[in-house]
């Protein structure tokens, strides 16, 4: 390595603009799936537990952003609230007559995605040293 190189680390590449840019996706993220899962139901296409690998990865996303962006430095809040959006969903999924239920599955499915964005994060870190 040269010796005038400047060395980057991750950290200093997340500026506070890059801060924002993942907020705002966090948010679209929110807003998209607090859409689809109370839209009227038009039926789960493809092979069977298709719906709940959507459910894993939409809340794998989700924290992930939430992670990304910053919100808090207080992971498991963070987490505790996501979780807490995902039951007040499948509520509100019980409660609406839009031919959906609220599905302990589907709830199930949502936390392991919270909980793998977790491990996964805690992951990269051990990685990092």
């Amino acid at each position: 390595m040269a010796k005038n190189t400047i060395k980057i680390s991750p950290r200093t590449q997340n500026t506070p603009l890059m801060i924002w840019v993942w907020r705002g996706l966090f948010v679209a993220a929110a807003a998209v799936i607090l859409w689809k899962s109370l839209e009227p139901f038009h039926g789960s296409p493809g092979p069977p537990y298709t719906d709940k690998i959507r459910h894993f990865m939409a809340y794998l996303c989700l924290t992930g952003l939430a992670f990304l962006s910053r919100l808090t430095s207080r992971r498991f809040r963070l987490m505790v609230a996501i979780l807490v959006f995902s039951a007040a969903i499948e509520v509100l999924q019980g409660l609406m007559n839009m031919g959906r239920t609220a599905s302990f599955a589907d709830f199930v499915a949502n936390l392991f995605g919270i909980f793998f964005a977790w491990g996964f994060l805690k992951g990269l870190q051990s990685l990092k040293g």
